[in-house]
Order: structure tokens, then C-alpha cells, then sequence
């Protein structure tokens, strides 16, 4: 394990990070971007990676390249005003996602394709309106959401699709519900919390 975290850090070389590295704790720096390629030397072993509160905007499909071993992403309390399409899709055994307080306002519907291992997904404290019809489908292992402190108005089957069946825990407290659709309960055989 190397953990980094609360310094003042903004910037990490390329040959910094070396050996066999299962956690690494960079929580509470100043990191603005991503580079792949800092990673690249320890992306065989990398299985949980912290970078809560740090300073990152912009997410693509080469930010997390190579790092197919990853399980744990925690991006929390970063103002994540730019993510492609793709940005997740290496991450194929990512169990644990971590996005609130990230300043979202909407979620795409390409986000999360190809994490089929997911477990946990962390949305709250955004910005977000809506669940988009589909957004969560490719999360088929998804137990855990928690949407709490958003301005979601709706909750509709189709926002889910595959991934219900597999939900067990729903949080989505301090929201602006209007319609909660009868069939998220009804269709969601392992749901056991619904707060």
C-alpha cells in the first residue's frame, strides 16, 4: 500500500510509482488531470485506487487505460465537469465506484458499459435531475445504489433495466420525487431497503 494522502501533491511522474502496488491513497491533493501513464508500471497489480478531493475535471478513455485489475475507484468530491462516454469501460472489474460531490448534473448512458462487476455505486450529493432510461442496464451485479441529495423528480423502471433483479439497497433520500414507478419494487427481487 502507498497512501499520499492530505499533502499538496499536483503532479506525479511517470517513474514514480514502481512494484507491487495494491492500494494507493492519493486522497485529499491537488491532482488536476489523470496520466495513464503514471500508472503504467503498477497497473498489473493496482486493485484499489483513492483520489477523494482532489482537483480533477476531466475524465476520458485513457484516463484509467491498462488498469483492468482495479476494484475500488473512489473520484469523490471532485468537480467532474467533463467525462466521455468510455471513461469506466477498461475498469471491467471495478466492484466499488465512488462519484458524489462531483458537481454532476447528468448522468450518460455510456458510462458504465462494460462494468458488469460493479456492486456499489455512489451518486449522491450531484446535481442530477434525472435517471436517464438505461443508465444503470450494463451494471447486471449492482447491489447497492445511493442517489441520496440530488433533485431526481422521477424513479422509473427504465432507468435500470438488467441491473434490477441484482439490487438490493436503494438510498435516494433528499430528492424532489414526484413519480416513483410501483415497478421498481415489484420487479426488484432482492431489493431489501428502499429508503
Amino acid at each position: 500500500a502507498i497512501s499520499l494522502n492530505n499533502n499538496r501533491i499536483s503532479q506525479i511522474s511517470t517513474t514514480a510509482l514502481t512494484g507491487t502496488v495494491f492500494y494507493l491513497d492519493l486522497a485529499n491533493n491537488m491532482l488536476t488531470n489523470l496520466n495513464p501513464a503514471v500508472f503504467s508500471r503498477i497497473n498489473s497489480t493496482l486493485q484499489t485506487l483513492d483520489l477523494l478531493n482532489n482537483r480533477i475535471a476531466m475524465l476520458d478513455g485513457e484516463s484509467f487505460a491498462n488498469l483492468r485489475n482495479v476494484q475500488t475507484l473512489n473520484l469523490n468530491g471532485n468537480a467532474m465537469f467533463s467525462i466521455t462516454g468510455n471513461t469506466f469501460q477498461p475498469l471491467a472489474n471495478l466492484n466499488f465506484l465512488g462519484l458524489w460531490n462531483c458537481a454532476l448534473n447528468s448522468l450518460n448512458v455510456e458510462w458504465f458499459n462494460g462494468l458488469s462487476n460493479l456492486r456499489i455505486l455512489y451518486l449522491g450529493s450531484n446535481g442530477l435531475t434525472e435517471l436517464p432510461a438505461n443508465v444503470f442496464n450494463p451494471l447486471t451485479s449492482l447491489a447497492e445504489l445511493h442517489i441520496y441529495n440530488n433533485r431526481i423528480v422521477q424513479l422509473r423502471r427504465d432507468a435500470f433495466g438488467a441491473s434490477l433483479p441484482s439490487i438490493t439497497t436503494i438510498y435516494a433520500p433528499a430528492n424532489s420525487f414526484n413519480v416513483i414507478d410501483p415497478e421498481v419494487v415489484t420487479a426488484a427481487s432482492s431489493l431489501n431497503y428502499l429508503y
